[in-house]
């Protein structure tokens, strides 16, 4: 299954991950290889409260915000 996920620098070595289309599938990173893995699991956990079927694997769509701009 494909996930797009958006991945946004909140502070130097920290980093948000969000699935954008599973509400509230969000988590930290002290770097963004560590977010997109965490977010990896963070999927399959969610579809599982949702009891879905497990995903044969979990491909992400990645999209950045590196600048630490706060909105």
């Amino acid at each position: 299954m494909k996930f797009v996920i958006y991945i946004e620098q909140m502070r130097q070595s920290i980093f948000r991950a969000n699935c954008l289309s599973l509400p509230g599938c969000s988590v930290l990173g002290s770097s963004t290889a560590e977010a997109q893995q965490k977010i990896s699991e963070a999927i399959v956990w969610y579809l599982a409260g949702l009891n879905a079927p497990p995903p044969e694997s979990v491909e992400l769509q990645v999209e950045l915000d590196l600048s630490g701009d706060k909105r």
